[in-house]
């Protein structure tokens, strides 16, 4: 797998209107996308559904309380994104797979492989009882 392929599909959380650049919460979040939070990489994001020539500048973060949890800084994104908006991560692949981590026990997110016109989950999304599953109960050990 090589760097440049592949993308993160998020939803937009919430959109609030502030100064000196508007803040756009998403759903996924740095253990989904490790590198801006490693060293501040920035990866192509754009929106899925909004059709709008007006752009402003966003403050793009993700919904855990970290000060690392952000994506990028003023970037300028279309002003109609709302509550549920698809984005896209581009060339997000290989670094969404291999640095993706279960931190703030956030599940890790599914993988889809897409070949043409098929479409064939490669890793479904952790549940609840998969991210359990690694804890043990605690044991004495006699030394």
């Amino acid at each position: 797998m090589v760097a440049d392929c592949g993308v993160l599909v998020t939803e937009v959380v919430f959109n609030k209107q502030a100064e000196p650049h508007n803040i756009l919460i998403l759903d996924a979040a740095m253990n989904d996308l490790m590198r801006p939070a490693l060293y501040q990489a920035v990866h192509p994001l754009m929106s899925v559904e909004a059709k709008t020539e007006c752009t402003v500048p966003y403050d793009v973060a993700g919904p855990i309380c970290e000060s690392t949890d952000t994506f990028a800084r003023a970037y300028t994104l279309p002003s109609s994104l709302k509550k549920g908006d698809r984005m896209v991560f581009g060339l997000a692949g290989a670094y969404s797979a291999v640095l993706s981590n279960s931190f703030n026990s956030r599940a890790l997110v599914a993988e889809v492989l897409v070949d043409g016109h098929e479409v064939t989950v490669i890793r479904s999304r952790q549940t609840p009882v998969d991210l359990m599953q690694s804890e043990i109960s605690p044991q004495k050990i006699a030394l």
